[in-house]
C-alpha cells in the first residue's frame, strides 16, 4: 500500500478526517482534500483518482537541487559564522565543509578569537584545498 500512497497522506485535524493530496509542479503547489463521507476506503480511492488524472496533466517533475550554495566568502565549502554559545560568549569562526567518499558530510572549524580573523579564513581556504586535492588524487586501481 506504500507504493500507492505517493502524494497522499492521512490528515486528521480538529473536525476534518480524510486524505490529503499534494504536490508541486513549476513553483505551484496543486493541494486538495478529500474528507472521509461514508468510508476511508471511499475517499481514498477519490483521493488517488484525483491525483492520477492530475499527474496525467501536468508535466513530470523537474528536480534540481542547488549542491553548492554561495557564501559570503566567495569561496564554495568555506563560511563565516558569528554565533553565541550557551554562556552568551561570542564564538566567530571560519567553517571548512565538504563530502567525503561515503556521502558524510565532515566539517572543520577554525576560530576567529583564536587565530585572528586573516588567518582564520586562511587555514578554512587551505583545509578546503587540502581536503579537495585529497579527493580529487588518481586512485590505482589493483588488479
Amino acid at each position: 500500500m506504500g507504493r500507492r500512497l505517493i502524494n497522499i497522506v492521512r490528515y486528521e485535524h480538529h473536525f476534518f478526517r480524510g486524505w490529503l493530496v499534494a504536490f508541486k509542479r513549476q513553483g505551484r503547489v496543486y493541494r486538495r482534500y478529500f474528507r472521509d463521507v461514508t468510508t476511508q476506503r471511499v475517499s481514498l480511492s477519490r483521493a488517488m483518482a484525483w491525483r492520477d488524472a492530475m499527474l496525467q496533466r501536468l508535466p513530470p517533475p523537474y528536480k534540481f537541487h542547488l549542491r553548492q550554495k554561495p557564501t559570503k566568502t566567495g569561496l564554495v565549502g568555506v563560511r563565516y559564522v558569528d554565533e553565541r554559545t550557551r554562556a552568551g560568549t561570542r564564538a566567530p569562526r571560519y567553517i571548512a565543509k565538504w563530502t567525503d567518499e561515503h556521502g558524510t558530510e565532515c566539517t572543520r572549524s577554525f576560530s576567529v578569537l583564536k587565530y585572528g580573523k586573516g588567518r582564520a579564513y586562511a587555514l578554512a581556504v587551505e583545509c578546503r584545498k587540502q581536503v579537495v586535492a585529497f579527493m580529487l588524487r588518481p586512485r590505482r586501481v589493483s588488479g
